[in-house]
């Protein structure tokens, strides 16, 4: 639900956060908050992200502390795929008319994955991050998933902490690996794309993307 009008959404950072509850209506997700209780707690606004969301997202994500873009796969148009693809997983949290935050999240029909969780600096402590992860599990679990997963630099403290406060416990018995796959290189027409994404991204290229909520990061 929205903050109430005229109270800046930083005022609700001392109220408790209820989580989020899901129901589907013509095969789309709906996130709500039933209860006159929850009403009055000032739960954000969660729903589904459209294309119209990506630009400010990308703009959300640059302003991100600690947060980098990678050029090929955090275009607008990559992550107009990623929604396509993912229609009702990636989400946004909104005081009706502002982003406040945002997270994409995708699934291969076995595991999902979170990417990109960031809340709005001046929307932090106010329980946004932990609702858009509770509406992640939400819309997962309508999908028959059973398990997310994500990626976090070890140095990256904050991070680390808000995940284990919502109970993404790390793991010591596994290896992370990656490869670049089908990026072309040095051709006319791929430079001068790179050089749009780069000038629209403000972050240049990163061999190893960051991301992951208030100043997390994958890679």
């Amino acid at each position: 639900m929205h903050a109430a009008e005229g109270q800046p959404v930083a005022a609700a950072a001392t109220k408790k956060v209820v989580p989020l509850t899901a129901h589907k209506r013509d095969d789309m997700l709906i996130m709500q908050n039933p209860s006159e209780e929850e009403a009055a707690m000032n739960v954000p606004n969660i729903r589904i992200m459209t294309p119209s969301d990506i630009v400010a997202a990308i703009q959300l994500w640059r302003d991100t502390p600690g947060m980098g873009l990678n050029v090929y796969d955090d275009s607008p148009e990559a992550i107009a795929r990623f929604i396509e693809r993912n229609p009702r997983t990636c989400l946004v949290a909104d005081d009706g008319k502002e982003l406040l935050g945002c997270v994409i999240c995708g699934h291969d029909g076995r595991r999902a994955t979170i990417y990109h969780l960031a809340v709005r600096q001046d929307a932090r402590l106010c329980g946004v991050g932990k609702a858009l992860v509770a509406a992640c599990e939400s819309a997962m679990s309508m999908e028959g998933i059973t398990k997310l997963r994500l990626l976090v630099f070890k140095t990256n403290e904050g991070g680390n902490v808000f995940w284990e406060s919502v109970g993404f416990h790390a793991r010591g018995d596994v290896v992370y690996r990656d490869k670049h796959v089908n990026i072309v290189k040095d051709s006319k027409d791929n430079k001068e794309n790179k050089d749009n994404k780069s000038s629209f991204l403000s972050g240049g290229e990163c061999d190893i993307m960051e991301s992951l909520n208030v100043e997390s990061r994958d890679c």
